[in-house]
């Protein structure tokens, strides 16, 4: 029976395509040969080789598709390469300016959440600067959310009567004995310690704190914090904090 009787039939491949896959197959091989004496300081982990050839096996499955697609005219085969070599180009420029994409990535993220700290990577969270040129941020005492302005001259944290009371410590039970120097004046406060502190990623346990007696706007995360930290620096309006 013949293709023309039998409609059903596989469709005959041309050759030229078998022998095309597979020069590819070979020039990627070589590439790889190539680049490796090349840069013989360049030694690959055990898991680099086997993404290396996960990544050669992929490729292959898919160029695999050049022996079995349909045929093709010049036209279409010079777009289908211009349309991969625009992803790969895509693909190398978002990998070169990952760190600059992060970066905006970042700025979005705290102009559209003020208040919240972003994950930054590498062990950073970054807080945005506000408007009057405080640092605020929004965190977590024994699992309550309580916004904080972050002040590096207060020397504690300091929890405000308010956001005592949503955490459970009740204020009218604590005995206010310490003095504290405050802008407005000798403020008092009673010591206390929190199971948990958390700023995004950042955990502390069994953390000290003060409960102010006089109302506060909002309460403060002070010294105490930032000493816990392995680092801290401002720059180009934002917050650093290395943990």
């Amino acid at each position: 029976m013949t293709d023309r009787q039998n409609p059903w039939g596989a469709p005959r491949r041309p050759p030229y395509r078998v022998y095309a896959w597979l020069a590819l197959l070979v020039a990627i091989t070589a590439g790889l040969w190539l680049l490796a004496r090349a840069f013989p300081e360049r030694t690959l982990s055990d898991w680099d080789e086997a993404r290396v050839i996960q990544m050669v096996a992929i490729l292959a499955l898919v160029s695999s598709g050049i022996v079995m697609s349909r045929r093709f005219t010049m036209r279409e085969s010079l777009r289908n390469i211009g349309i991969w070599i625009g992803v790969a180009a895509l693909l190398a420029v978002g990998y070169v300016y990952s760190d600059v994409f992060s970066d905006i990535g970042t700025r979005f993220s705290s102009a559209l959440l003020p208040g919240e700290p972003v994950d930054a990577g590498d062990h950073t969270v970054v807080v945005g600067e506000s408007d009057g040129g405080a640092y605020y941020v929004t965190g977590e005492v024994n699992g309550t959310r309580v916004r904080f302005q972050i002040d590096t001259g207060a020397s504690s944290i300091v929890l405000s009567p308010d956001d005592a009371r949503r955490i459970g410590i009740a204020p009218d039970g604590l005995n206010f004995n310490n003095q504290t120097a405050t802008a407005n004046g000798i403020g008092r406060s009673a010591d206390e310690t929190v199971n948990s502190l958390t700023v995004g990623p950042i955990r502390f346990a069994n953390v000290p704190v003060s409960v102010n007696q006089a109302p506060m706007d909002t309460s403060l995360l002070g010294m105490t914090f930032l000493r816990r930290l392995k680092s801290f620096s401002f720059a180009g309006g934002k917050l650093y904090l290395r943990w």
